[in-house]
This record gives C-alpha cells, sequence and structure tokens, in this order.
C-alpha cells in the first residue's frame, strides 16, 4: 500500500500539492513602523458594495475556484501583517478533526520585508485561487493573521480535492519543508 502511494504521489500532477500562499495587497497608507525595503503591490482594496459579503473573512467555492473576501465594514484603524505586501493568509483542509496547511508562506530572511498594510473602512480584497479536484471531500477554511499575532478563521466550506494538497510536491520536498513553529506555514530549507 505505501509503494501504491508514493508512486502515485511521485506519478501526481505538481498542481495537486501544496502551494504557495499568494494574497497582495497595497496600502493607502504607509507603515511609519517599518524601516522600508519591502517589495509593493498595486493589488489595492476595492470599495464594499451591496454583494460585498459581511463577515471579515468569506470562502466560497465554484467548481474548484475558491473566492476569497477579506472585507473591512467598519474597523477606522485595520492595518494587517505582510512580508513583501503578501498577507500572512493561507488556506487550511481538514483531516479528521485536525487542520492541515494546503497552503504556505515563503520565508523572508531579511527583516525588512515584514511590514503591515492597511485596509480602509468600507474595503475588501479579493483574490481567486483554483484548488485540485479530486475524490476527497472535506472542509476547508482560509486563515489570515492580524496584527494581534493571533489567526482569524473564514467558516469552512465543503470540498472535493485530492489528499496530496497537504504535502509538498516530492521534488521540493527533499530539499524543502513546511514549518508551522510560528503558526503561519512557512517553507523553509530542510536544513534551517
Amino acid at each position: 500500500m505505501m509503494v501504491a502511494l508514493s508512486l502515485a504521489m511521485a506519478l501526481a500532477d505538481p498542481s495537486a500539492f501544496m502551494s504557495a500562499a499568494h494574497y497582495p495587497a497595497g496600502s493607502t497608507q504607509p507603515d511609519q513602523t517599518a524601516p522600508g525595503g519591502f517589495a509593493t503591490s498595486d493589488n489595492f482594496p476595492a470599495e464594499n458594495n451591496s454583494s460585498t459579503p459581511k463577515e471579515f473573512l468569506t470562502l466560497t467555492n465554484n467548481k474548484g475556484i475558491l473566492s476569497i473576501t477579506i472585507a473591512n465594514h467598519n474597523q477606522p484603524d485595520l492595518w494587517l501583517p505582510a512580508t513583501d505586501s503578501n498577507l500572512r493568509g493561507w488556506l487550511e483542509i481538514q483531516d479528521g478533526r485536525n487542520w492541515s496547511p494546503a497552503q504556505y508562506q515563503g520565508w523572508a530572511s531579511c527583516g525588512n520585508s515584514y511590514h503591515k498594510v492597511f485596509l480602509d473602512k468600507g474595503h475588501n480584497l479579493q483574490y481567486k485561487v483554483g484548488i485540485p479536484s479530486g475524490s476527497w471531500k472535506t472542509n476547508m477554511r482560509f486563515v489570515l493573521m492580524t496584527m494581534d499575532s493571533k489567526p482569524n478563521y473564514s467558516e469552512p466550506i465543503s470540498v472535493n480535492t485530492a489528499r496530496t494538497i497537504m504535502q509538498l510536491d516530492p521534488a521540493k520536498a527533499s530539499e524543502y519543508k513546511v514549518d508551522t513553529r510560528w503558526t503561519v506555514p512557512t517553507l523553509l530549507p530542510k536544513d534551517m
């Protein structure tokens, strides 16, 4: 059984494995606490409208394409942690009673990469993410770190996907690991 599973993993499409979390966000206000030198994004928040979900974090699924919305309805001073203008968010998948990352953040060795972005009151950020199709029916949620270093979770949704979504592509796994010691799943070299 283990040999068959290993062979199936080796033959699986690389897109069926855990992916990098890309949630770029531009800031309408400069982070006065950051020394500078981080990468910026031109993905600025859009104004909320009648179709904007009422929750802070919303995850929906349309035939394997996930829509993620981060909406600020009434917080006047909402800052979100980022690394090179990539929000510290990721997808998680439910495996039995446990939740496991289905995405990872990249490691930034330069302290100047870390900063925060401002999400204006009455605005939102939206993202589309494809997940691999498969016969495993389970739940998925979006996780977003906030400035108090606590994760916020969307309501879970039902998905059909591949179990390999919790694992690194075997080629990548030969050199890297996903570390969750700091809560945020982070791709690190194996020797680190």
